[in-house]
């Protein structure tokens, strides 16, 4: 769910810096968030790092897009995106993919194609 608090102006001043919205949804505290290419074209998301051991993506309007589980009950600290496409395997028949990294309080670095 995302809020839309009407240009709230962060600094008081002419709307310089206003928040344009909040996402909603997460289970327990936010550790990470960064702004992510969603698709080869130029549509952007936010991916989540959160306490409750889930990776999210969201796209710009809310939407939650997806939800990556695999650390194991500590929390994620930190989610990041590669630009590039990688190849997870030399196999020709094999695609690349842009990769999200995300590393948790288990100890666990994952790799996730997007």
């Amino acid at each position: 769910e995302l809020e839309h608090p009407g240009g709230i102006d962060a600094t008081g001043g002419a709307g310089t810096w206003a928040c344009r919205g909040i996402f909603r949804g997460h289970g327990a505290r936010l550790w990470d968030a960064n702004l992510i290419p969603l698709s080869e074209s130029s549509a952007l998301g936010v991916a989540t790092a959160c306490e409750d051991s889930i990776v999210r993506l969201f796209a710009l309007d809310g939407t939650l897009l997806r939800e990556l589980r695999g650390h194991q009950t500590r929390g994620v600290r930190c989610v990041v995106v590669h630009p590039k496409a990688v190849r997870f395997d030399k196999a020709p028949a094999c695609s690349a993919h842009r990769v999200l990294v995300s590393g948790g309080e288990d100890g666990a670095v994952k790799v996730w194609p997007l």
